[in-house]
């Protein structure tokens, strides 16, 4: 039966110098090796929750194999490590943090922010999360980290990545996995510096410096990646606000030309009413003409046969009466067309005939001028005291 450590790859020597600590490992290679369903099943859902996340291009995930659990843990316990000295099969699952590890991928260096924060908030972080980085990375990548209470490491090898240590319970059990999130160009870089320098070419100085010019330029194409996600942000804005400008210039003209017709409409209303205006002065002016003219005939011939006879009867009663002087009305003479001069002469007529007379006059105007308004208050003195029957009058 081949031994545990001929599976792991170690030489014999090394695997007895680690003494009773040999029987504590060979346990947790079986220990482990009983667990691999219960931790393959952790590293799917877990996957499938982390594809779902913002920004996540893909995810890839791998159990550790019980060999290289062995080897690593006979290689912490040789270089005198801390943590490894007291590893037992009852602690081994929190000291040994990558048993599952998992890789999110991302496009772009500005997909990561909120990745981050989606990742702080579904799990419980046993570890503070870190940051590798490259000498001569941009500092405005380090600032955002350090913002994000990322602990920043510059890495010797130019390895780029993020690694968090998060604690997940789908059993009573908590287990620890180790996320690593990345740049698809990142990831690239790591599988060929992996695959060409492990095992045989670690420190081969050519193959270092021609990796390292690769790294260098997994790194120009993220930031080439963001400046061209940039680019297409700032072209569809610039398309968006002309489309806009467009919009409200159309607008703008839809809105002007229908004012302009609604001047035009008014201009051409304003024409027609200056046509009627005309029209209806020139007929106001035509009735005032005819107005005057009736005015210039008075009334008709009956009235001014009648209106002479009573002048030459009221002449006759002057002529013929005596009286008070005080009961004479001046304006009633003035009316019967008399000068001022014959008030004297009239002193003596009869206030009765006078008046009568006066009266019948004023009933005539107003039968023939019933607008005009010096003879309309006439009209309801008329109709009492003017005598009912006109028998003294020819007509």
């Amino acid at each position: 039966m081949e031994e545990i450590w001929e599976k792991c790859g170690l030489d014999k020597d090394r695997w007895e110098k680690l003494g009773e600590d040999r029987s504590i490992i060979e346990a947790i290679y079986k220990d482990y090796m009983g667990r691999s369903d219960e931790l393959h099943n952790v590293a799917i859902s877990l996957s499938s929750f982390l594809q779902k996340m913002t920004g996540v291009h893909s995810v890839r995930w791998r159990l550790k194999s019980p060999e290289h659990l062995v080897s690593k843990i006979c290689r912490k316990k040789a270089a005198g490590s801390e943590k490894y000295k007291t590893i037992s099969i009852e602690n081994y699952r929190d000291v040994v943090t990558d048993l599952i590890g998992i890789r999110v991928l991302h496009l772009l260096k500005e997909d990561f922010s909120k990745l981050h924060g989606e990742i702080i908030r579904t799990w419980d972080v046993a570890e503070e999360p870190v940051a590798y980085l490259r000498n001569g990375d941009q500092q405005d990548l380090r600032d955002l980290y350090d913002k994000l209470g990322l602990h920043v490491e510059n890495h010797a090898d130019g390895y780029r990545s993020i690694h968090y240590i998060i604690l997940t319970n789908f059993t009573k059990n908590s287990i620890k996995c180790e996320l690593q999130v990345r740049t698809i160009f990142e990831e690239g870089w790591s599988e060929i510096d992996h695959m060409i320098r492990y095992p045989e070419f670690t420190d081969e100085p050519l193959v270092l410096e021609f990796v390292n010019i690769f790294n260098r330029l997994s790194g120009a194409a993220d930031e080439m990646g963001t400046f061209a996600l940039k680019l297409a942000k700032d072209i569809n804005r610039f398309r968006e606000e002309g489309a806009q400008k467009e919009a409200e210039a159309t607008k703008s003209y839809e809105e002007l030309s229908a004012k302009i017709e609604e001047l035009e409409r008014a201009h051409n209303q304003n024409e027609s009413l200056r046509s009627e205006l005309t029209i209806l002065r020139k007929l106001a002016n035509k009735v005032q003409a005819t107005n005057a003219e009736r005015s210039s005939r008075f009334i008709s011939p009956n009235y001014q046969n009648a209106r002479v006879y009573l002048e030459k009867r009221a002449q006759r009663e002057i002529s013929d009466s005596k009286g008070n002087n005080e009961d004479l009305n001046r304006d009633l003479i003035m009316r019967l067309g008399f000068s001022a001069d014959s008030f004297d002469e009239v002193a003596s007529t009869s206030k009765k005939s006078i008046k009568e007379s006066v009266l019948r006059i004023r009933r005539m105007e107003a039968d023939h001028r019933p607008d005009d308004p010096s003879v309309k208050k006439y009209v309801r003195p008329l109709k009492k005291i003017a005598p009912k029957k006109d028998d003294d009058i020819d007509t």
